[in-house]
């Protein structure tokens, strides 16, 4: 037993660095919508304490990323001149520094893997606290409750948080569904077009993500698993999958179905969500014609419900903007917005050698990016520093198994 538990502490141990990354971020509920300010300074040791160890593990920061680290450094320093300084640039520019430290002692293929084990740990740990929550609610009714940002109460069951108000939606640690949805099809990809995919993992993604359910995740994770089956031609998934299409359908589709409500309700029109989702493009265009160098955080937020009232009738609030491309064009201008586009292109190119499957993955990211702001996520910030690390003279291994 004791050479069982030596094992599997020696196998998680690698994991640990990038689980604190993630767990600590602002993709979560905890840590990124915090009442309390003691986990933002939690935050803050968490991630001084991961780059400290690769300091002395391995590299802080190699030579070839200072100058990607320069780049956006002057880019955002040009923006503030522009349109006014902002502690998010510096905040950022942290991030991606942190980013840059991890990417530095970390190859593709091992952050892959460890994402995909990650992922499906916290994907499991999840679902099962949302099932026995739908059976049996008073298990949890000993764990704390805590308050987000917008003061609404949740209990955290630390693998897992639970809105009382919100009892059919998986958000595990993250601080919106929205936000998991992007970590799971991420993963799902990974494996799905991995060489051997785990069957167990997929299963795992796949039942996770119906319990967010978010429109957006659902929709990208069947272009996935359907994209994937045609273009790998095993079309014995998409036979398997029809008969929970169907059964799906009948559920969604009942008169007082309350995840029609949750799924599909936010499409109709004139309601608030489907507003919000079309003014988080067309509202931060408009502002960037008014602003072509970029309009700056605090500008933004106060332009934004002005012109979504303008074009829209309705003043929404700048936080429900949740296009990140889109954001990042309005906010900090055309040249951010092309360096973080041209990393994301070179982070499909250093995932998979296929042009097909390159531009599949493109677009996934760029439905998923549309879908939620993560212009602060760790997550994000490590796909562009992979970006910056990509070199075309060398041969990336396809279908790394995670």
């Amino acid at each position: 037993m004791t050479g069982s538990i030596r094992n599997i502490i020696k196998q998680c141990t690698p994991l640990l660095p990038l689980f604190l990354l993630i767990y600590t971020s602002d993709d979560t509920i905890i840590f990124g919508m915090f009442g309390d300010v003691r986990f933002y300074y939690a935050k803050l040791a968490v991630w001084f304490s991961v780059a400290m160890y690769f300091a002395a593990k391995g590299y802080f920061l190699r030579n070839k990323f200072t100058v990607s680290l320069f780049i956006v450094a002057i880019l955002y320093f040009v923006n503030s001149i522009v349109s006014g300084f902002s502690i998010g640039f510096v905040y950022n520019l942290a991030i991606f520094l942190l980013a840059l430290v991890y990417v530095s002692n970390n190859s593709f293929e091992t952050f892959r893997e460890h994402f995909c084990r990650i992922v499906c740990f916290l994907a499991l740990a999840s679902s099962i606290v949302y099932v026995v929550n739908l059976i049996m609610p008073q298990v949890f009714a000993p764990f704390p409750t805590l308050y987000n940002a917008a003061n609404l109460p949740y209990t955290t069951v630390y693998v897992s948080s639970l809105f009382h108000s919100l009892p059919l939606r998986n958000f595990g640690i993250f601080r919106e569904p929205g936000m998991y949805m992007i970590y799971l099809n991420l993963a799902l990809f990974f494996e799905w077009f991995s060489s051997q995919p785990n069957k167990f993992r997929v299963i795992v993604y796949v039942f996770t993500l119906l319990t967010t359910v978010s429109t957006g995740g659902i929709f990208i994770g069947a272009l996935i698993i359907c994209a994937g089956s045609i273009m790998r031609r095993n079309y014995s998934v998409i036979i398997m999958v029809l008969p929970v299409l169907f059964v799906g359908y009948y559920f969604l589709f009942q008169e007082d179905s309350v995840y029609y409500t949750l799924l599909l309700g936010k499409l109709e029109q004139g309601n608030g969500t489907t507003i919000a989702r079309v003014s988080s493009v067309t509202v931060p265009l408009k502002i960037f014609m008014e602003y072509p160098l970029g309009a700056g955080p605090g500008r933004f937020n106060d332009l934004f419900p002005i012109i979504c009232n303008q074009m829209y009738g309705e003043a929404l609030d700048a936080d429900l903007s949740t296009n990140t491309l889109t954001k990042n064009l309005a906010v900090y201008g055309p040249l951010v917005f092309l360096l973080y586009f041209t990393y994301l292109v070179r982070f499909t190119k250093m995932s998979f050698q296929s042009g097909s499957y390159r531009l599949l993955f493109l677009f996934v990211l760029i439905l998923a990016m549309s879908n939620e702001d993560i212009r602060s996520s760790i997550l994000y910030f490590i796909i562009l520093a992979y970006g910056a690390s990509y070199n075309k003279n060398i041969q990336y291994n396809e279908y790394t198994i995670c």
